[in-house]
């Protein structure tokens, strides 16, 4: 640790208990600004990453919170069409709900197809997010708090792929 006086210009020439900076030199407040700077430097780097970091977390829930609302869509359409089958709805009705179905399903498997891109083993596929989408639900339907695992990782790799001055800076 160095003091007080010798981050300020004035070294304590040992008087201070603990202050390293007497220890290995006279006054050499070029070097001790260097240090400060530097330390300084990695503190902030390390803080913006860390917040990045949190960010990159916070879209990757948010994404999947997408597929979720997806997901919830697919099934509420797919119990309409059931009921107004078993109602003997008109086809025409019935053909307007599928459609909304399919137009739904295929948001939901862009979806997937996105987060199978970033997400880890096992869920690098496309049918492996469904399938997490599927659990997921079933944990909704419960009342349990469930998040996939991976998130965070995946926010971490993330940030590892970019380039340091991009992410720190």
């Amino acid at each position: 640790m160095i003091c007080g006086w010798c981050i300020t210009g004035h070294c304590c020439h040992g008087r201070v208990a603990g202050c390293v900076h007497a220890r290995r030199c006279k006054v050499d407040q070029a070097t001790v600004k260097k240090m400060t700077d530097a330390a300084t430097e990695k503190a902030m780097a390390h803080a913006r990453r860390m917040r990045l970091e949190t960010q990159m977390t916070g879209r990757i829930r948010k994404a999947w919170a997408q597929l979720d609302v997806a997901t919830d869509e697919c099934i509420r359409l797919n119990g309409e069409i059931r009921k107004l089958t078993a109602a003997g709805e008109p086809a025409d009705v019935v053909r307007s709900f599928e459609t909304d179905l399919a137009l739904e399903q295929a948001k939901a498997m862009g979806k997937c197809e996105i987060l199978a891109i970033i997400m880890p083993a096992p869920l690098d596929t496309p049918k492996a997010i469904s399938q997490e989408a599927g659990k997921r639900y079933q944990m909704r339907l419960r009342g349990v708090a469930y998040e996939t695992p991976g998130i965070r990782m995946v926010a971490a790799s993330v940030m590892d792929d970019l380039e340091p001055n991009e992410a720190w800076t």
